[in-house]
């Protein structure tokens, strides 16, 4: 689970790109605004690509097939990574009925066995739990405990188990506030989906009405009623963006706040500042190392086959000359 902390140091480091200390409290709101515009639109993207791109399954199981219709691309590599590494589980031990000491077995020269955890399964309840805590603390089922539903034959993952945090349908539903009113995802979006349905509405309107004359001229005298009464409306209805070029006008600080020239600086601390890397960070940079390394390899292979065959080639030159 994502804590309060990572949070916050998640919208600072976003933050810092966009502040300066001599904003005031007019200009520091606009840029926090295009900071969760920013995080809006990239959330878009990231929802577009996991339903264009579907991704790359190593082996037809059950529940992989299952998981990868679920979550998202970056998380169901996450799981299949601990769903390859469960097929090398064993049960070390077993009080006989549900609780198993499971461990993982590695190949070193001989095969060893690590990671031993203790795994309590349910088989009428579908539940399962680990004492490593994968789950509880990141919300992903661990290798030891998904080895411990394939003891009980359970090959689908339970509903239980997947969080909707970490799915395709992540930002699907309705969300209420503490009053109970639901929470508009973005604001900005409403006169654009007004626009929509009015558009949807007229261009069908007009359509049918075009055919006939009189049903033409009745929905111009309508339109001509309509325009006026909108005209009307929106005279008597206060100018938002008006109210607010005027909140920035005559926007002033009280007496007591007015040495206040902008936000603080803060001061530079001794040693590493940076906030700790979460653990897709972690996974996502060891995968980058271990391709790059893997390139790398490929490059000097090249090169010693390269070598070779030109010292092949100068080798057989060489020969034929000392025939002649």
């Amino acid at each position: 689970m994502t804590s309060s902390t990572q949070l916050s140091e998640s919208l600072n480091n976003a933050l810092k790109g966009h502040l300066k200390s001599d904003l005031d409290l007019i200009r520091f709101l606009k840029r926090v605004d295009h900071v969760v515009q920013d995080k809006r639109e990239k959330e878009i993207q990231a929802e577009f690509e996991s339903i264009k791109k579907q991704p790359r399954i190593g082996m037809s199981a059950p529940m992989l097939l299952q998981a990868s219709m679920i979550y998202t691309p970056a998380i169901f590599e996450v799981f299949q990574a601990e769903y390859e590494k469960h097929l090398a589980a064993y049960t070390v031990g077993s009080n006989g009925t549900n609780e198993f000491v499971i461990a993982i077995g590695a190949l070193r020269g001989t095969l060893t066995v690590e990671e031993e955890r203790k795994v309590i399964v349910n088989a009428a309840d579908q539940m399962v739990s680990c004492s490593c805590r994968l789950f509880e603390r990141i919300g992903i089922l661990c290798r030891h405990a998904l080895k411990g539903l394939d003891l009980v034959n359970i090959k689908i993952l339970p509903e239980r188990y997947i969080l909707k945090r970490w799915t395709r349908d992540a930002r699907s539903g309705i969300i209420q506030d503490k009053h109970g009113r639901d929470i508009v995802e973005n604001p900005n979006l409403d006169a654009a989906i007004r626009y929509k349905n009015l558009c949807k509405m007229f261009i069908s309107l007009a359509s049918r009405a075009a055919d006939f004359e009189d049903s033409y001229l009745l929905v111009e005298e309508a339109l001509h009623n309509v325009s006026k009464q909108v005209e009307e409306k929106i005279k008597g209805t206060p100018n938002i963006d008006a109210e607010k070029s005027g909140a920035e006008q005559t926007f002033s600080l009280p007496e007591q706040y007015a040495h206040v020239v902008g936000l603080k600086k803060k001061e530079k601390q001794k040693g590493g500042s940076k906030r700790k890397k979460s653990w897709i960070d972690k996974l996502t940079k060891k995968r980058r190392k271990n391709q790059t390394r893997k390139k790398r390899a490929s490059m000097c292979d090249l090169k010693n086959v390269e070598v070779l065959y030109l010292n092949h080639k100068h080798m057989n030159q060489f020969i034929v000359l000392m025939k002649f």
